[in-house]
């Protein structure tokens, strides 16, 4: 269920009865959220060969949700040097894929029906820490600062348009985006940023027939998306009945 908890950050999970709450807040490298995230053993398959890779710290997370796909997840990661061992057993999920039509866009508070693309792209910077040890692989895969950021492609509602209002008076407002799997509204994934500024809405023309904004923006740290009394970028929360 923690699917950003892989960038470094804290979980919890609360409730007492389905549906339970699991929360990743991001980890933002101060106050009680100073130490290293932690780093992960990966599995690379390839052909009947899979190399182990230990020390991988993760460098992106991106998210796509387009109104015309399924949504995706797409990660990539540093590691120390690995090596090569028996297959394991592959064991791919049974759950359903959450389609793209039970997105919604949220911003500012308001449900907007306007937008056909979103994206939202984690990233952590990691550098390789060097040592004199008698050997060429690194100490650790060192993580710094974080940052998040994203873009959203919208159908053109004209000079009152919400991303251009937004950015044009520099509101900062929060926005988040919830995905449910098909037929069961109670369990959402819902990627929230409580404090935004949006960079770029400037309308675009295209084959569509119709007039769209392309939107970027950042967002900012802010107390609501952090735990333990802490900062934070993002909070992810998925509601779900695994205690």
């Amino acid at each position: 269920p923690h699917l950003l908890a892989i960038l470094g950050g804290p979980d919890t999970i609360t409730g007492t009865a389905a549906p339970y709450t699991h929360t990743t807040a991001l980890y933002n490298g101060s106050g009680t959220d100073n130490a290293q995230p932690p780093s992960y053993t990966g599995f690379l398959a390839m052909g009947d060969k899979t190399v182990q890779i230990p020390g991988m710290r993760a460098v992106e997370m991106k998210v796509d949700v387009k109104a015309d796909a399924l949504p995706t997840l797409s990660a990539s990661w540093d590691g120390l040097p690995g090596t090569f061992i028996a297959n394991p057993a592959n064991t791919p999920t049974t759950d359903a894929p959450m389609v793209s039509w039970t997105a919604t866009t949220t911003v500012g508070g308001v449900a907007l029906s306007t937008a056909s693309d979103v994206s939202l792209d984690y990233k952590r910077d990691t550098k390789p820490i060097v040592t004199l040890s008698g050997t060429q692989a690194p100490l650790q895969i060192s993580a710094g600062a974080l940052t998040v950021t994203g873009a959203i492609t919208a159908v053109w509602q004209g000079t009152t348009d919400t991303y251009l209002a937004d950015m044009l008076a520099n509101t900062q407002p929060g926005l988040s985006v919830a995905l449910t799997p098909a037929g069961s509204p109670t369990y959402p994934l819902t990627f929230q940023h409580s404090k935004v500024a949006f960079t770029k809405a400037e309308p675009t023309g295209g084959s569509s027939g119709w007039m769209e904004l392309a939107s970027d923006f950042n967002a900012i740290m802010n107390a609501t998306d952090g735990a333990a009394a802490s900062m934070s970028q993002a909070k992810i929360t998925l509601l779900n009945s695994q205690a």
